[in-house]
């Protein structure tokens, strides 16, 4: 990285030079969106592409990187140490957990392309998400624990469902391919790692798989705060652009 970034700060361009690129005979037409499909370029025009509402995603995107990782990296061994299953007998439960993921991103994508409320649907997900990994710790049967558990990763794929299609409606459309790069590179690494290292260090802390798992419940509702930000103010620029 320390190699590899300055390389690229200095010779890669996000922006298309004008000579080398072919413009083709019908650029200079511009057709109208489809009826009932959202312009690509209205967020843009509409103010959204700024470099707060970025980061802000940015971050989110970082938190639910936490919570992915966190619940891939540490799921065997909280069932196995804090619910006692044994590792040969985890096949089944983590199969059941990763499938409900699945469907969930299915489930998502086609309601949120369906009422375009993509970015409410990922702050409640996550919200209830963080809900069921907290009661967890109160769950009594290994059965009812893993019931919430695919619960909890069904209603956080609600995230990741419209994660890049948020991304790329709020970037510039000459700079789509950079800003999904930057995205994808920074929750990776941060939150990649932070799923890995915080709830590793917590129960190295404390001995206690459960206050790990915990942490990933705090994650999610971090994000759900993020993306509620990121819908109340957009709700507030389509507000303000009506009665411009």
């Amino acid at each position: 990285m320390a190699v590899s970034l300055p390389l690229v700060a200095k010779f890669v361009s996000d922006t298309p030079r004008a000579h080398s690129i072919p413009r083709p005979p019908h650029a200079h037409r511009q057709d109208a969106p489809a009826p009932n499909r959202p312009n690509p370029t209205a967020p843009a025009k509409r103010g959204q592409n700024t470099r707060f509402a970025l980061w802000l995603y940015i971050g989110a995107g970082t938190c639910n990187a936490f919570c992915v990782f966190g619940i891939l990296n540490w799921l065997p061994s909280y069932l196995n140490r804090t619910r006692g299953i044994e590792f040969d007998e985890l096949s089944l439960p983590l199969f059941s957990v990763f499938v409900s993921g699945i469907l969930g991103i299915l489930f998502w994508a086609y309601l949120g392309d369906k009422t375009g409320m993509r970015v409410p649907f990922a702050s409640t997900g996550l919200l209830l998400a963080g809900v069921c990994v907290l009661l967890t710790a109160f769950a009594p049967t290994n059965a009812l624990v893993m019931t919430l558990l695919m619960l909890g990763v069904f209603l956080q794929s609600s995230y990741n469902a419209q994660e890049f299609a948020t991304l790329q409606a709020m970037a510039h459309p000459a700079r789509v391919g950079a800003t999904t790069g930057l995205y994808n590179g920074t929750t990776v690494l941060l939150g990649g790692v932070g799923g890995s290292l915080i709830p590793g260090t917590i129960v190295a802390l404390t001995g206690d798989f459960q206050a790990g798992l915990l942490s990933v419940a705090l994650g999610a509702w971090l994000v759900s705060l993020l993306m509620a930000i990121l819908s109340v103010r957009s709700l507030k620029q389509q507000t303000n652009s009506r009665f411009q």
